[in-house]
């Protein structure tokens, strides 16, 4: 979450975006490249309060599924962070890469996600055929959109998503 903070206080402080930022940042870089300027501030506070409500649900125990493509999103970065901080620490094992990877196969209801960072796959949110075989949309414009009416979905990001691009262009 430290991380999420720091790049969030990046995009405020240079009102810009990832994509147009010659700052680093932590873990926004780490999203889907194609949809790199429209990383402002608005959607980082949206994505940043749907991390803090997935691992919430975690922690507390009410988890029961994912969401949305960016909890997905999110859950991939966690996972990253996870293998990276454990092999810091020579603690990433055979076994302990297999548990994590059986966590995340357990998880995720599929990997359609993964698609958003293949550059071939570009545009196949756009195709009418896979709405047809339940394949979500994974434009960025659906990603805090709940899968259906069970999941949940924390209203700031939800509700934010009218006014998205509009009052934060360039983190205004």
């Amino acid at each position: 979450m430290d991380e999420l903070f720091q790049d969030l206080q990046t995009l405020t402080q240079h009102r810009t975006t990832v994509a147009e930022s010659e700052r680093p940042f932590w873990l926004l870089e780490g999203l889907p490249g194609r949809y790199a300027l429209q990383y402002n501030v608005s959607f980082a506070r949206r994505f940043l309060v749907t991390a803090i409500a997935l691992t919430t649900r975690f922690t507390r125990g009410s988890f029961q599924q994912l969401s949305c493509v960016a909890e997905e999103l999110v859950l991939r970065l966690l996972l990253e962070q996870a293998k990276s901080t454990l092999d810091l620490y020579g603690l990433l094992d055979s076994g302990t890469s297999s548990a994590l990877d059986s966590f995340a196969d357990q998880v995720y209801e599929d990997m359609d996600h993964e698609w958003l960072y293949d550059d071939a796959a570009d545009g196949i949110d756009e195709e009418p055929a896979l709405a047809s075989l339940g394949v979500a949309p994974m434009g960025i414009k659906s990603w805090f959109t709940p899968f259906n009416e069970g999941r949940y979905v924390h209203p700031y990001a939800f509700d934010a998503q009218e006014g998205a691009g509009k009052e934060d262009e360039v983190g205004k």
